[in-house]
């Protein structure tokens, strides 16, 4: 097979020779068929042969799918997916269960459009009490410990002294940012005081839910939701400034099925609307899967005095870790070595986090970023960043 043969995966393959081969008998019907069926049918060959990608949608879809890329296999493919979903729903469990790697082998970013789909698979296992024991796992640490990591450690361990309160509008922070990256929950915070935003933390605050519903286990984070609008509204929330995009995901879409939840819901970048004063120095920015569309820009226009590239690759691979460390850190391997620029950053705390775990020495958060007044003062941070972990939780 020929290096282009390689670059489409089977089903692009398969979808390619059927619009040909159909397009071809089409034209036998029509004026000049003897000129234009030819030429369709050579192309629906083409098309089986990977030198011609016929159908567009898969072919984006696969296009921008990280996991694809790596494992290049029909099932682990977006048409796999719809392979599957259609199987469950004609033929029942017993027809998938074989395939729950290809099933659970997702980041979840949702490019292709079918993140609903794979949540019902993935749902099955859990009914059907076939579910990867990373989930379980997941499930009893936020049962003992409210949050995914099993750390019994406190929320907000990383702050001095108490900060905020007595407002309204409440800040998220979120599991990741409270127990991996407290440096990014530091920073952000102190933007938030510095620009004289009124918030009040969460003092009983507990994991959204939503890694478990990435997972498929629907009920039990639907049980959580509910549980955390309950206290919610007994705190008078009206509105919830949140740093972790897959949390703000949660409230926009698993929290909004219920009539009660009646928040507004901002992320951190649309509430600070930040302007760096950093000038000259090159970064690579990767965006959120999640929520690129709404903050990406306002994230790039925050350092218009700097160089500022775009990551080459989807997603961060860190919702892998805990079902596929290897392929989560392989995906993130690809963004540190793609980015030719001074430092690497993210505003989400997952990307930060398996980020920096690759490269360190490059890799610093949105935040801490736009805390720096010089390049100086970016590795004075940075410093600073890397000993706050060690200090809390080692």
């Amino acid at each position: 097979m020929n290096k282009t043969a390689k670059k489409y995966s089977k089903s692009i393959r398969i979808s390619s020779f059927l619009i040909g081969l159909v397009g071809g008998v089409i034209t036998l019907f029509l004026p000049y068929w003897f000129v234009t069926a030819p030429i369709m049918f050579l192309i629906a060959a083409l098309g089986a042969h990977g030198e011609v990608p016929l159908c567009p949608i898969l072919y984006g879809m696969e296009k921008h799918c990280s996991i694809f890329k790596l494992k290049r296999g029909l099932l682990t493919s977006p048409f796999g997916v719809i392979y599957l979903y259609l199987k469950l729903k004609i033929r029942g469990f017993r027809s998938i269960d074989k395939y729950r790697d290809s099933i659970f082998l997702c980041t979840e970013c949702n490019r292709c459009g079918l993140a609903d789909q794979r949540r019902v698979l993935m749902n099955s296992f859990v009914e059907h009490g076939a579910e990867p024991e990373s989930l379980t796992s997941i499930r009893r640490s936020l049962s003992e410990y409210g949050n995914p990591y099993g750390s019994s450690e406190p929320r907000f361990a990383f702050l001095s002294e108490p900060t905020g309160g007595g407002s309204s509008t409440a800040l998220f922070v979120g599991c990741t940012s409270c127990y991996r990256v407290p440096e990014l929950a530091a920073s952000a915070l102190a933007l938030l005081e510095a620009s004289h935003i009124e918030f009040s933390l969460i003092p009983d605050e507990s994991c959204c839910g939503f890694s478990l519903y990435m997972m498929g286990d629907i009920r039990k984070a639907r049980e959580m939701a509910q549980k955390n609008i309950k206290m919610f509204r007994e705190m008078g929330i009206k509105e919830m400034i949140t740093l972790c995009p897959a949390c703000h995901l949660a409230f926009e879409t698993l929290y909004a099925e219920y009539p009660e939840f009646d928040i507004q819901v901002r992320h951190i970048l649309e509430v600070l609307r930040p302007e760096s004063k950093l000038l000259g120095l090159s970064m690579t920015l990767h965006d959120s899967c999640h929520l690129e569309k709404k903050v990406g820009k306002i994230a790039r226009e925050s350092f218009k005095g700097c160089r500022v590239q775009k990551s080459k690759e989807p997603c961060c691979g860190a919702p892998l870790l805990s079902y596929n460390p290897e392929v989560g850190t392989e995906i993130a391997h690809q963004i540190t070595e793609g980015a030719v620029s001074d430092y690497i950053t993210a505003y989400c705390p997952s990307c930060y986090m398996i980020l920096s775990r690759i490269e360190p020495e490059r890799v610093i958060d949105f935040y801490t970023l736009l805390r720096a007044f010089s390049a100086d003062e970016v590795k004075r941070l940075k410093e600073w960043a890397e000993n706050l972990y060690f200090q809390l939780y080692t």
